[in-house]
């Protein structure tokens, strides 16, 4: 068997006709086969795929749970069943719009042994009509590799063609992610490189019943969860490469943090900020790097300013010195205006002292950074 046609399926009764339609219209030179795991649908989408079956018993085959097992538990076990040299990968609420789709990926991966996936662009469109189709990967690179899957998945899961078999069982922690692609083109791109094909061979669906169209609803409070998930699964990640990988992981992660950070001193949760800051720190340190313009683009800067100028105001100074410990250890003051540090300075201590004064003086100097951890301690 040349390539087996991956499908998981749950609650698709609207979309899953035209996913299997789109397979069984492929034009190719080899065999192929349809895998669908149905995972004990509510509605009639295990009605619809064994009618398809029945119509076409030598070219689909079916994996019917008797209860739901969850997607990534589905996904594996469909996985093992696939037979093909190549698994090509479609959810069932998506659909290939191309014929030739399967031979052109399989005729590079054919000629090119050095890569292990091959992927094209697809056309999104939003079942709601809030906005205007458009291309999943408008500025892609032609050849990537596994340290670009850190930096975020780019690979659309109906889009994607990869060699089976190239590592051994899952890893349990495969299990408890929330969703499973990225980590899944990473177990397989530590085997070679990517190709992309820039050619709109297929439509992604995003509608409020997927698992990642969900996400482009979520209000502010829920990207944030989805950016902290995010840090989780790619620490997991690190673990498993036994830190083979983890300069380029932590680097990837430092938008995240910020994200994560901003969010939560947006919600007043400072507990768990200070939990995400002294990781950040961590990882500054470790590169020994000055992020300070990436922190500014990420409006963390002004964040700092106002919740720092809004805690002296309440009184609450420990906070505050915590968070301008935080101001300096990450880099502002070498990006950032002298009247902040003055307006913090002032604030904290009497203008009227001796020591203020002197404190000033060695502002002027620039010694920002000395002068501050000798007035907080």
């Amino acid at each position: 068997m040349k390539v087996s046609v991956l499908t998981i399926t749950y609650n698709h009764e609207k979309y899953i006709a035209q996913a299997i339609e789109s397979v069984l219209m492929q034009e190719v030179n080899f065999d192929y086969e349809l895998v669908i795991g149905e995972d004990c649908s509510t509605d009639r989408t295990r009605e619809i795929v064994v009618e398809y079956q029945k119509k076409y018993p030598n070219k689909i085959r079916l994996l019917l749970n008797e209860k739901n097992i969850g997607m990534n538990r589905n996904f594996v076990q469909t996985y093992y069943a696939s037979k093909g040299q190549y698994i090509a990968l479609l959810e069932g609420d998506d659909y290939w719009t191309s014929p030739h789709k399967l031979q052109k990926q399989v005729d590079f991966l054919d000629n090119h042994q050095d890569f292990v996936i091959c992927f094209h662009n697809m056309q999104t469109i939003y079942e709601d009509g809030s906005k205007e189709p458009s291309l999943s990967n408008l500025e892609q690179k032609e050849v990537s590799t596994i340290e670009d899957l850190f930096k975020g998945n780019f690979i659309y899961t109906a889009s994607c063609l990869f060699r089976n078999k190239l590592f051994g069982e899952f890893p349990e922690w495969y299990f408890t992610l929330p969703f499973g692609d990225d980590s899944l083109h990473i177990l397989n791109a530590e085997h070679g490189k990517i190709m992309f094909i820039n050619e709109v061979m297929g439509v992604y669906r995003i509608h409020r019943g997927g698992v990642w169209s969900r996400m482009m609803y979520f209000d502010q409070k829920d990207r944030g969860l989805i950016n902290i998930m995010i840090i989780d699964n790619m620490k997991i990640i690190d673990r498993y490469f036994k830190n083979k990988y983890r300069r380029v992981i932590r680097k990837a992660l430092i938008p995240h943090y910020l994200l994560v950070i901003n969010e939560l001193i947006s919600e007043g949760n400072h507990k768990k900020a200070k939990f995400y800051i002294c990781q950040l720190r961590i990882i500054v340190k470790y590169f020994n790097y000055k992020y300070g313009n990436t922190l500014v683009q990420g409006k963390l800067l002004t964040r700092y300013v106002l919740l720092i100028n809004e805690l002296i105001s309440k009184g609450n100074h420990k906070e505050a010195k915590f968070y301008i410990f935080q101001f300096l250890k990450l880099g502002f003051w070498r990006y950032t205006s002298k009247k902040y540090l003055l307006i913090f300075l002032f604030r904290l201590v009497s203008p009227k002292s001796y020591q203020t004064l002197k404190y000033i003086n060695r502002i002027r100097k620039s010694f920002y950074k000395k002068l501050f951890f000798k007035q907080l301690i």
